[in-house]
């Protein structure tokens, strides 16, 4: 098991901060879509669920992809080796008003696998 830390912002768009909004994880999980006839709070929990199913299964195939790159060397440990690697994926290109491109790629990938189970739930398929 990994444990790897990792952070999305819902921040307004175009306001600074570090680590800068998250546009499309906001746009996801503030929209105010209801399902199936469902409550806003139930519609809330549905968009949440399949966030984080979709955020750790991309997380899962990302530290798949870092792992196929480590080399064991002394004092290092894989562990320590994951969670430096992927805090540099997430992190690299990004300033206090932009993301860079390997986050914003994560994250769009993150909410396209969401959609996809929300869609599911739209066809009572869950």
């Amino acid at each position: 098991m990994c444990h790897v830390p990792f952070t999305s912002v819902a921040r307004q768009t175009r306001s600074l901060g570090f680590p800068p909004a998250d546009d499309e994880v906001r746009e996801f999980l503030t929209s105010g879509k209801v399902y199936n006839d469902r409550s806003t709070s139930e519609s809330s929990y549905i968009r949440a669920r399949y966030f984080l199913s979709a955020l750790f299964y991309v997380a899962a195939e990302t530290i798949k992809n870092i792992d196929a790159e480590y080399t064991p060397s002394e004092g290092d440990t894989k562990r320590a080796y994951q969670i430096e690697k992927f805090r540099k994926f997430m992190s690299e290109g990004q300033t206090m008003g932009s993301s860079g491109p390997q986050r914003v790629n994560f994250y769009h990938e993150v909410v396209e696998k969401a959609e996809v189970c929300r869609d599911c739930v739209l066809l009572n398929s869950f």
